[in-house]
């Protein structure tokens, strides 16, 4: 018994040590936010999103201090300004799930602790108001992880995640995590991060769990400080430009309320709700090979569906399947093997009603690749198809 007395005292005494190394959250700055609420009402924005998640990071590393301020308070005050941001009430399902905030080495935690219900402004920012400080380790791929199992009780939603922290992480497999919860989910997921700190690493890594979704927005905590960027950033993650909306400034018009202005928009009269890339046409990404196989996994196989049926109702759409691989073995074997997943792709497209007529597959072997060959989860994201809308 005394033994185990003496090991109780160790534990709390190092708990205790590891806590008040802790930045301590403190009450947010004054902020008046743009009132999204008016917006609504009249008729300007609609909500698009009809669930989204917000990934705060608490872990150890947000203990980092840029500019004077630490990294979780920046993060902690992005997060509510958020909140203030959006309309009190909103008809979209919310949820606040954090990660970190146990002390290390005895627990690594990841809990959703609002949601998923409407959005309340009140309750969300009591939720969140329970984070007191960062703490444990930073297992960002498993709470990516874990938000797509909380969308799972919304199987026809349209879908939006914003992850809030530094880019560290225990492992290193956030990336494929996030390109695995967008083939999940196909083109109803959209993943926007905002970086808090001063690690260009960590900054790289978000962006590129950003643009996993073509619909993804990476930007920095200090860029939506102020009320307008972030009514921005809120609107663009969350909303669409209601029918009553009046014309934004120049050269931001948007007549097919796909994310990208007209002016560069290379494919005007896209369908409502299909995803874009950056020049405004359809385009999807994220079924994933094994090395040297052309075999559709299981698990992509959702993400091919949501292609299908987005193809099935609009038939004028052309669409070129694109194989891509990693740079094992040579040009002239990548080739080969680029085009083969391409053709078993469209191959499974057609399967699901699609005409043939609307695909071309191509092979682009390792001449395209989407994350850097230098690493066993660069190669994986690597061994990929992309769908693409031909102009």
């Amino acid at each position: 018994m005394r033994g185990n007395t003496r090991l109780t005292l160790l534990i709390a005494l190092l708990t205790a040590a590891l806590v008040a190394g802790c930045a301590t959250i403190t009450s947010p700055p004054e902020f008046a936010p743009v009132n999204l609420t008016a917006k609504v009402a009249a008729g300007d924005i609609s909500e698009r999103a009809t669930s989204f998640i917000v990934i705060l990071d608490a872990s150890q590393s947000m203990n980092a201090r840029d500019n004077g301020q630490s990294n979780i308070q920046t993060a902690w005050n992005t997060v509510h300004k958020l909140a203030m941001t959006l309309p009190e009430k909103m008809n979209a399902k919310a949820g606040l799930r954090v990660y970190g905030t146990a002390p290390k080495p005895f627990l690594t935690s990841n809990a959703l602790i609002h949601g998923m219900a409407p959005f309340n402004r009140k309750e969300f920012i009591g939720a969140l108001c329970t984070v007191k400080s960062a703490s444990g380790e930073s297992p960002l791929a498993l709470a990516i992880a874990a938000a797509g199992e909380d969308f799972a009780a919304s199987p026809t939603d349209r879908l939006a995640l914003i992850i809030v922290s530094d880019g560290e992480e225990t492992t290193s497999n956030s990336l494929e995590k996030a390109r695995e919860l967008v083939a999940s989910y196909g083109g109803r997921l959209c993943i926007h991060t905002v970086h808090a700190g001063a690690s260009p690493k960590g900054k790289a890594l978000l962006e590129s769990v950003a643009k996993t979704a073509p619909c993804g927005v990476a930007t920095t905590a200090g860029a939506i400080s102020c009320p307008e960027p972030m009514a921005a950033f809120a609107i663009q993650a969350l909303f669409a430009q209601g029918a009553g909306a009046p014309a934004p400034a120049a050269g931001f018009l948007d007549d097919d309320n796909d994310g990208v202005a007209n002016a560069a928009d290379l494919c005007p009269g896209t369908p409502q709700g299909a995803p874009v890339g950056a020049t405004g046409c359809f385009w999807m990404t994220g079924a994933c090979f094994d090395t040297a196989s052309a075999a559709i996994k299981p698990k992509y196989k959702g993400w091919l569906n949501d292609a299908a049926l987005i193809l099935k109702s609009n038939p004028e759409m052309k669409v070129e399947v694109r194989g891509h691989t990693d740079n094992a073995k040579s040009e002239t074997y990548n080739k080969k093997l680029s085009r083969r997943r391409a053709e078993a792709v469209v191959k499974y497209l057609c399967g699901k009603g699609v005409s043939k007529d609307q695909l071309t597959a191509n092979g682009y072997w390792f001449s395209m690749p989407a994350a850097a060959n230098d690493t066993p989860e660069g190669r994986a994201l690597n061994r990929r198809v992309d769908l693409t809308q031909r102009k």
